[in-house]
């Protein structure tokens, strides 16, 4: 599965100011502070890991030792795995 707008979801720990795009400007030259990343941002992909790994440590899976891209949920003698 390809999870479309996944690096939107990181929240980010530092401020990160942006110019308005180009085609997006009002004329007053005002800036945003971005709370949310953008793919063109360095720190999007770690945030967004962050908060995958938070979520789905929640729902109960663990990082195998030997890959910590994958993570495993055991209940009884069935299991899930997810690869990232």
């Amino acid at each position: 599965m390809d999870i479309k707008g996944a690096y939107l979801n990181g929240t980010l720990k530092e401020c990160v100011y942006m110019q308005q795009p180009e085609g997006f400007t009002d004329g007053t030259g005002q800036v945003c502070l971005l709370i949310k990343t953008l793919y063109c941002l360095k720190q999007a992909g770690c945030e967004w890991n962050i908060e995958l790994d938070t979520k789905l440590r929640r729902q109960g899976y663990g990082c195998l030792c030997s890959n910590p891209c994958a993570y495993i949920l055991r209940i009884g003698e069935e299991f899930a795995i997810i690869t990232v």
